[in-house]
């Protein structure tokens, strides 16, 4: 392991230490690719350069070209794992291992903890040819499909091209190009095979700002690596449980969680979903004048997507009967005023993950957005009432009341009746609980101070209204805004934490630092290797 230190494109690579010879692949983050922000509260996504989507691009070729030197400077086959936070941390990445070679050794040889996932397919592509020759077209010296060519064989009608991700020993365009072209006429199946590769989770040591060289090796008799915190399950299989010493969680038959923190704070029926009406525009939410809450699920199935000592998951699917919008008539369905279409059945998936050594449950939440002018929001109670919540947000932690105006400058302007919904850059916190956020959103207290709503999204079709309930006068223009509908597939992260005492002892700045970004993975490219 050691300090990332900059260093010039044309510099010559400092070799890492340790040995070299492993052949692990590309590897993510160490969680799939957080989704792109959603447009909560109905706002409108600017275009151009100076748009999040364009800053978010910027930074991500700035994270690629960074990644490419360290890989650069690591050989191939090697596995470079990347701190971006300046104190040490512990976390979780996926790699791609040879199924021979699947354990991790650090530079100095201790083995990594792993977790395995699932093995890839081998079969990567099978034609039906009746010349080979236009093969010839797919390979471009040694590489096939992404893959490097390791061998081929002919026999049968079958002629099989296999394939590794980085190979080794002695290849000859020219010598399989002979083979192509001599072989005999007729149909041939025409297979390229992957040599086996498994999916593993491992738990890396990385120093602050700095980076790790893995390597693989053949398993070890001795078995894997003790991990600190490991998951544990149900040894009975009966409920589905997941428990990491740190905290407890647990799926209810409503597709809720029930929460217990190892200092003994406990919660129940996080992760209630609520549908309501919504009359306002892009300014401010404005509850119907008739407005039912929706939070009941027609069905709800749990289905366990991994276990083990690293990382286990429970994967949520609830599907509910929602108004498709509201509208000017006086007909009201589900609380709202219905302008035609009927109730949409609207399928909410959630991934709950518990990892190693974490405090927190990640919960990762999908739906297919085809309601307009309507609310949804995430509710979890909170251990014990609170007089108010603390966000993170406007550069600093500001506290929030219960009620509009009721915090640090929140009073609303002359004409307007605002409501107690506040912004949150990276976390809310109020009552023993608080959550973690990936991307701005917005919170309330509800419940006299007995639960937090996070809102997941808002769309809205106008820029403002004349009609907004919550505003004598309109704060814009009554211009539509389709993209503030949000129509189609939103994701949404976050992440819960119950916790005792006061916010601060939380140590919700490091959590939330260690949640938003992951530490980075990428295979080494550089010279030596196998």
């Amino acid at each position: 392991m050691e300090p990332v230190t900059p260093r010039s494109a044309s510099a010559d690579p400092e070799p890492p230490a340790g040995p070299t010879d492993a052949e692990p692949g590309l590897a993510n983050a160490g969680h799939p690719e957080p989704p792109a922000a959603p447009t909560t509260a109905g706002a409108v996504e600017p275009a151009g350069d100076g748009s999040g989507a364009g800053r978010e691009r910027a930074a991500q070729a700035v994270v690629d070209l960074v990644a490419a030197a360290l890989a650069g400077a690591a050989p191939k086959g090697s596995l470079v794992v990347v701190n971006p936070s300046p104190f040490e941390r512990t976390g979780l990445v996926l790699a791609d291992l040879p199924e021979t070679r699947a354990r991790l050794v650090d530079a100095a040889g201790s083995p990594v903890p792993l977790q395995r996932l699932g093995l890839a397919p081998t079969l990567l592509d099978e034609t039906v040819m009746d010349d080979l020759r236009p093969f010839l077209g797919r390979i471009h010296g040694r590489e096939l499909h992404g893959h490097e060519i390791v061998s081929w064989d002919a026999a049968d009608g079958v002629f099989t091209v296999t394939v590794g991700r980085h190979a080794s020993g002695h290849y000859s365009y020219e010598d399989l190009r002979r083979a192509i072209l001599e072989a005999e006429p007729g149909f041939w199946v025409v297979r390229t095979v992957a040599q086996p590769v498994v999916t593993v989770a491992a738990l890396v040591t990385v120093p602050p700002l700095g980076r790790a060289v893995l390597t693989s090796r053949s398993p070890a008799p001795a078995g894997p690596a003790a991990v600190a915190h490991p998951l544990r399950v149900d040894p009975y299989g009966f409920d589905p449980v997941l428990d990491n010493g740190l905290l407890r969680v647990c799926v209810a038959g409503d597709g809720t969680l029930s929460l217990r923190a190892a200092d003994g704070t406990e919660v129940h029926g996080v992760g209630r979903v609520v549908h309501g009406g919504d009359a306002g525009d892009t300014c401010t939410h404005a509850p119907p004048p008739i407005d039912r809450l929706l939070d009941r699920p027609a069905d709800v199935s749990v289905e366990e997507i991994c276990s083990g000592p690293l990382t286990g998951v429970y994967e949520i699917v609830r599907a509910y009967d929602r108004p498709a919008a509201i509208g000017g008539g006086t007909e009201r369905s589900g609380g709202a005023e219905r302008s035609g279409g009927g109730d949409v059945r609207t399928v909410v998936t959630t991934r709950v993950e518990l990892r190693a050594g974490e405090p927190y449950a990640r919960c990762e939440i999908s739906m297919d957005v085809r309601c307009r002018d309507h609310r949804v929001r995430w509710h979890a109670p909170l251990p014990r009432a609170a007089a108010e919540s603390r966000t993170e947000g406007r550069f600093a932690e500001g506290r929030r009341g219960l009620t509009a105006g009721d915090g640090d400058g929140d009073g609303g302007r002359a004409g307007e009746r605002p409501i107690p919904v506040f912004p949150a850059e990276s976390f809310a916190a109020a009552g023993g609980l608080a959550v973690l956020l990936d991307h701005v959103g917005e919170c309330e207290i509800t419940g006299n101070g007995t639960e937090m709503a996070v809102t997941l999204v808002r769309p809205a079709g106008h820029l403002s209204g004349n009609r907004n309930p919550c505003l004598d006068e309109p704060a814009g223009p009554e211009t539509p805004a389709p993209a503030a509908l949000c129509q189609g597939p939103l994701p949404v992260r976050l992440a819960v934490l119950p916790y005792a005492g006061a916010w601060r002892e939380a140590g919700l700045p490091r959590l939330v630092e260690e949640f938003r970004h992951d530490l980075l993975a990428v295979p080494g490219s550089g010279a030596g290797g196998p």
